[in-house]
């Protein structure tokens, strides 16, 4: 007998194709099962990224210094983790919160 790989349920809001009036979307709530295998890896390739794009930037401006990096991200209904740009509403709390502080022993 095969181990079945654990899984996790996914609920995600998506536009579906008619619409009721001109401003009037239409949405359906979707759930969706993805392998926690699957998001482990999505995360690990997000933040990789992540980490390859703040790896080299500076945390000082003058008398100031950077102490916490805040991002948000989505988790799609495929496993997929993408980064939230500006003016993107979150439907329905999907967004994961990132929040990395510096270390003690790095500030300096």
């Amino acid at each position: 007998m095969e181990a079945h790989e654990p899984e996790l349920t996914i609920v995600t809001a998506e536009t579906a194709t008619g619409r009721r009036g001109a401003a009037d979307q239409v949405r359906r709530v979707v759930e969706s099962q993805v392998s926690i295998g699957q998001l482990q890896s999505n995360l690990a390739h997000f933040l990789d990224a992540v980490r390859s794009l703040l790896a080299e930037q500076s945390t000082r401006a003058g008398v100031f210094e950077l102490d916490e990096i805040a991002l948000t991200a989505e988790i799609s209904a495929s496993g997929e983790v993408k980064l939230l740009g500006s003016g993107v509403a979150v439907q329905g709390g999907s967004a994961v919160g990132l929040t990395w502080r510096r270390r003690p022993d790095a500030r300096g």
